[in-house]
């Protein structure tokens, strides 16, 4: 009796290890308990957990992708920024020269316009002068 019992175990044995080996090369649908909380029902599938992670680093390639670009657009406005920055200072230098130009212009154009307005003064001045004086040696016409 106690040999048909060893064989006995010895049968169970051999098929738990063929149902494991059989198991192991089924695909099985394994739950695998979410924050170690195994009877909360906060339980997910090996295959929705696998496309989940799937999913997420999709999107972490996603979001990789548009964080490059951002960046490259961010260097672009960058460098636009500084060559801008550069031309605006050249600009600037040009119209303090120009104002320059401009104030030394007027203040010719003041000296000048003195000047001519004295002239002409001094011309009235030598006209009148000059009709009096022909005034003295003419006599008055009678007409």
């Amino acid at each position: 009796q106690q040999q048909q019992q060893q064989q006995q175990q010895l049968k169970n044995t051999n098929s738990n290890t063929l149902q494991q080996n059989n198991n192991t090369n089924r695909k099985t649908t394994t739950r695998i308990h979410l924050f170690g909380k195994p009877n909360t029902g906060e339980s997910a599938t090996k295959e929705s957990l696998e496309y989940e992670l799937e999913k997420a680093n999709k999107w972490r390639e996603e979001l990789g992708e548009e964080l490059r670009e951002a960046k490259k657009e961010r260097d672009q406005a960058v460098e636009s920024l500084d060559l801008y920055k550069r031309r605006l200072k050249e600009a600037e230098k040009d119209v303090f020269k120009l104002e320059k130009l401009t104030l030394e212009q007027e203040q010719k154009f003041n000296a000048f316009e003195i000047v001519v307005k004295n002239q002409i003064k001094l011309l009235e001045g030598m006209v009148k002068e000059r009709d009096e004086q022909l005034a003295k040696t003419q006599p008055p016409s009678k007409e």
